[in-house]
């Protein structure tokens, strides 16, 4: 997407920083969402 508006449109350059925002915030929830499952396995502890 980013790419796409950088070479075909002739958007204020503001508006490349839209996907970009996208890019880290989805990012952070993918891993967050990850890592919080990985961590209340480890939090269980062993089965008894």
């Amino acid at each position: 997407m980013l790419l796409s508006w950088f070479r075909f449109t002739d958007l204020d350059a503001a508006w490349l920083l839209v996907p970009l925002g996208y890019l880290i915030v989805d990012n952070g929830r993918f891993f967050g969402l990850v890592l919080s499952d990985f961590l209340r396995r480890l939090h269980r502890g062993p089965p008894p």
